[in-house]
Order: C-alpha cells, then sequence, then structure tokens
C-alpha cells in the first residue's frame, strides 16, 4: 500500500482516510494471520 500522499481535502478528510489506511493495514494483518499455515513443530504452544 502506497500512502505517500492523502487525497481528501481538509482535516476531516485526512482524518477519514487515515481511518480507512488503519483498517486496510489491519485487515491485512488479520488476514495473514489467520489464514497462514499452522505450526506442527514441536514444543509450539497450542492454541485452543
Amino acid at each position: 500500500m502506497n500512502f505517500d500522499r492523502l487525497r481528501l481535502r481538509g482535516i476531516t478528510g485526512a482524518h477519514d482516510e487515515f481511518l480507512l489506511a488503519a483498517t486496510a493495514q489491519n485487515l491485512k494483518k488479520l488476514a495473514q494471520q489467520r489464514f497462514k499455515p499452522p505450526d506442527y513443530r514441536i514444543g509450539a504452544p497450542a492454541l485452543c
């Protein structure tokens, strides 16, 4: 994701754009954590 320049005008536009960018980043991280293959190493903590 490339957020070098704000596209929306004004303080509220910048605020809204920042929130959208943060939401997109959080969703991306959540998807990476949710859909990664399970860790089957010996001694790895089990998620119950």
